[in-house]
């Protein structure tokens, strides 16, 4: 796969791993089981989900939490979840982050190529200070959103 949006990940991935947290990326066979199951036949992730993905897919060392093991489940779970806080999620998306089983970054699957990452909250404790169960992230990019923490793991493996 040519990486066109995380080429800052590419760049940096070799250095990423010295810390011996292992990495295994996602075949192109998953990553399409995967898009089949969120998305239906013939569809795909943004192009940037799918180059993370096929670079780091499953305990990746970004400490974001996510693992291709359980990561369709764990969306369509989250989708109940958020229904029982009285939001019907009718678009299709994919948890990118998740911190304490209550908080998860997700991209909505239908906005592009690098769509903007959003917080969600299953637990009124964990809701945005404004009291919101859906807000955006302080990224504009999933791109970005991987490069912050690109740079945060540099900063552990260069200290």
């Amino acid at each position: 796969m040519q990486i066109e949006y995380l080429k800052y990940l590419e760049e940096n991935f070799e250095e990423i791993k010295k810390e011996g947290i292992p990495t295994k990326a996602t075949s192109i066979e998953k990553i399409k089981e995967m898009e089949l199951a969120l998305l239906g036949e013939g569809k795909q992730f943004p192009k940037a989900f799918r180059e993370y993905l096929f670079l780091m897919g499953n305990y990746a060392p970004l400490d974001i939490g996510i693992s291709d093991e359980w990561l369709v489940k764990a969306s369509i779970m989250l989708k109940d979840d958020l229904k029982e806080r009285g939001i019907e999620m009718t678009r299709p998306i994919v948890i990118v982050k998740e911190l304490y089983s209550k908080i998860f970054g997700i991209i909505y699957l239908d906005e592009g190529d690098d769509p903007q990452p959003w917080n969600c909250s299953i637990d009124k404790g964990y809701d945005s200070d404004d009291g919101e169960i859906i807000w955006k992230m302080p990224f504009s990019t999933f791109g970005e959103m991987i490069k912050a923490f690109v740079d945060l793991r540099l900063a552990r493996v260069r200290s």
